[in-house]
């Protein structure tokens, strides 16, 4: 699906990635581990199209310029992360429908009742996200982002102020989601714990990311 060839990525004179590079196919879920300020976030901003680097782009094999790339990033990611980011005034189903607000997208209410189902959020859809538990405002964030009908679902430590419990459940989630709705997705976490869920690791070491196939 896409691939990273990374020359070089640095802040300043504060050297991030060399000679590297990094890549994902079709309906695969992946993770990126290694330690605080090794540059996990900053993989994944890169790949989202929101960070520069030196080096190349390919995404269905086709290099990404300056005139494709807004519309590329627009198209085909979605974001979640550690922090849900509801908005405070809207209920659990208006915040799940913002990102088709002004879209003309088929199918709206089918896949929104799809989703609500698949991640046990009937219960709850007429809440506010004040009366959320952590787990529950992460599963409304996972579905948000899936029904904006993006191909790649990027999420930066989605589990890392959960729980056991709940952590789990957004995993199994996202491995349900990954098998309905043909969705690939990246996944920065620093947790052992969900290794049996990826079907490749990558570990970010001394500037490089590093492929460990997870069979």
């Amino acid at each position: 699906m896409f691939k990273l060839d990374i020359s070089r990525k640095a802040y300043g004179t504060h050297l991030i990635f060399n000679q590297t590079s990094f890549e994902l196919s079709d309906h695969e879920m992946v993770a990126v581990k290694g330690k605080s300020g090794c540059g996990k976030s900053t993989l994944l901003a890169m790949v989202g199209l929101l960070e520069d680097f030196e080096g190349k782009y390919f995404f269905d094999d086709t290099e990404v310029t300056k005139k494709t790339r807004e519309a590329i990033r627009k198209k085909n990611f979605a974001y979640v992360f550690q922090k849900p980011f509801l908005i405070p005034y809207l209920t659990v189903k208006e915040n799940i429908m913002m990102p088709l607000k002004n879209l003309k997208e088929p199918n709206v209410v089918e896949k929104y009742q799809e989703m609500i189902d698949l991640l046990d959020l009937n219960d709850i859809e007429n809440r506010y996200p004040e009366h959320l538990s952590g787990g529950e405002a992460q599963r409304v964030s996972i579905a948000r982002a899936v029904l904006s009908n993006r191909k790649i679902l990027l999420c930066d430590e989605p589990t890392g102020s959960l729980d056991p419990q709940n952590a789990r459940i957004v995993m199994n989630c996202l491995s349900e989601i990954l098998k309905k709705f043909q969705v690939s997705i990246v996944i920065v976490t620093h947790s052992n714990e969900f290794d049996s869920y990826f079907e490749k690791i990558y570990q970010i070491e001394n500037e490089q990311v590093l492929l460990y196939e997870n069979h």
